[in-house]
């Protein structure tokens, strides 16, 4: 009769179709490579952190079929240095993406980039990655308590996503409106700054 039986409580599954945001951050689009490149990308979705990622790469510049695949891996890193690197030829266009998969199963694919090889290609060592910065010192600190928390570029949730903060992240606390928190941390090895909420900052 759609009432159900005595002692059963109806339950509403809710299910998370959204897909996370990805964006190609590095090298830059069209860059000329003595040597295997560091590839790079953010991450970004509220609350649900990156679970794993794949690279795709391929010859052809209208994608329609994949060239290789490298991966996948069961991490959160937003960084991948194809080193050894595929089976990659001197003088030769390619172009890639990284496909991220969330802790739910849903996956975001970056935009296409561009590298050519040189004629150097693999005769040369890549340089040593820069040092990790750090945030600078002084001033109150918290930790991020959700699994994934946005940074967003101000206080709100109507405000673009800067990057997406793993769980445990430090933050440097600058400033705090109206229950957000202004902070400085670390993302994907590079320093960022922006706003996020205060309930998922433990201090």
């Amino acid at each position: 009769d759609g009432e159900g039986k005595p002692g059963c409580k109806w339950q509403t599954l809710q299910t998370d179709l959204e897909r996370p945001q990805v964006t190609a951050l590095g090298p830059e689009d069209g860059a000329k490579l003595d040597w295997a490149p560091l590839l790079r990308w953010s991450y970004a979705k509220e609350g649900v952190a990156q679970a794993r990622y794949w690279i795709e790469l391929d010859g052809d510049r209208n994608h329609r079929k994949i060239a290789g695949t490298v991966g996948p891996f069961a991490s959160a890193s937003q960084r991948h240095p194809l080193d050894p690197p595929p089976k990659l030829r001197r003088n030769k266009k390619y172009f890639w993406r990284v496909v991220v998969a969330d802790a739910h199963g849903n996956e975001g694919a970056s935009e296409w980039r561009a590298f050519k090889t040189t004629s150097a290609f693999g005769k040369k060592e890549r340089p040593g990655a820069p040092p990790e910065p750090q945030a600078s010192g002084g001033g109150r600190r918290g930790t991020v308590s959700a699994s994934a928390l946005n940074l967003r570029s101000g206080p709100g949730t109507g405000n673009p996503v800067r990057a997406t903060l793993q769980g445990g992240t430090e933050v440097k606390i600058l400033g705090e409106q109206a229950g957000w928190l202004e902070v400085e941390a670390l993302s994907g090895g590079e320093t960022v700054r922006g706003f996020v909420s205060a309930r998922y900052i433990k201090q």
